[in-house]
């Protein structure tokens, strides 16, 4: 069977039409999670969030997370234990942001606090711990893989 020029370029652009429809059907079911939902109020903030950091830089390795057996431990420096009573810690996931939540820590003399993360889903979570010393706010990032 022999095809004209015409029929030829119908079935063309009928074939780039069916694959062009399949791929936005597809694409517009696809999940787009951002990193946060108020992002334009956050970058109204972001200076803060710099200075927190800069100011973290000085206790960034003496603050340990150690994940083992379910819980998370933190321990503080004894230089900050004296100042120090409570702070907050955001878990985030990148993978899905419906799992993404806020929690409070106290220290306790030792200047560590205990936290049952067995409620976790397993993979990859970015951990932001917040604390204020002397109306001054600081703010660490760590990363924490659940097994």
């Amino acid at each position: 069977m022999k095809l004209n020029w015409g029929t030829g370029i119908v079935i063309t652009i009928i074939v780039f039409l069916i694959i062009s429809f399949a791929m936005i059907f597809h694409f517009m079911n696809q999940r787009v999670d951002l990193v946060t939902d108020n992002y334009y109020e956050k970058t109204l903030v972001y200076q803060k969030q710099i200075d927190e950091a800069e100011r973290s830089k000085q206790f960034d390795k003496d603050i340990q997370l150690e994940y083992a057996s379910n819980q998370l431990k933190i321990s503080f420096p004894d230089s900050l234990v004296k100042n120090l009573v409570n702070g907050q810690l955001l878990f985030y996931r990148p993978s899905d942001s419906n799992k993404d939540f806020k929690t409070s820590f106290q220290l306790n003399d030792a200047g560590e606090t205990i936290l049952d993360v067995s409620t976790l889903e397993r993979g990859y979570w970015k951990l932001q711990l917040n604390w204020f010393i002397d109306n001054e706010s600081y703010s660490i990032e760590r990363s924490l893989m659940i097994n």
